[in-house]
């Protein structure tokens, strides 16, 4: 009976070394330069535009400013080749409302 127990008693842990090495592998992935992108784009949601995190778009990318439908203001940038992108700013706080952009995916990438 001990001799099974000893037997048993690896395998589970192989096991459960196993499971972990697949969790820790599966959340440790990187993800695409376009995912970056999209994720810097999705952090800037509900913070005020002029803060420290939109310094990376610049006024010398500054493409258009439009008063949308809804009242909100709609600034677009160029970002790198064909890739434009567009923050809709709540007209009265200021505020990353949301966003969009347009172009191939290859040219809306932030490196990881």
């Amino acid at each position: 009976m001990a001799n099974k127990k000893m037997t048993n008693f690896p395998r589970i842990n192989l096991i459960a070394m196993l499971l972990f090495a697949c969790i820790g592998f599966v959340g440790c992935s990187s993800i695409t330069p376009h995912e970056n992108f999209i994720s810097q784009m999705n952090a800037a949601i509900g913070k005020p535009f002029n803060s420290s995190r939109m310094t990376w778009g610049g006024e010398k990318y500054h493409l258009s400013t439009r008063t949308l439908p809804n009242g909100n203001v709609e600034r677009g940038y160029q970002f790198r080749g064909t890739c434009k992108y567009f923050f809709e700013l709540d007209s009265t706080t200021n505020m990353v409302y949301g966003w969009r952009y347009e172009g191939l995916k290859k040219d809306c990438e932030v490196p990881n």
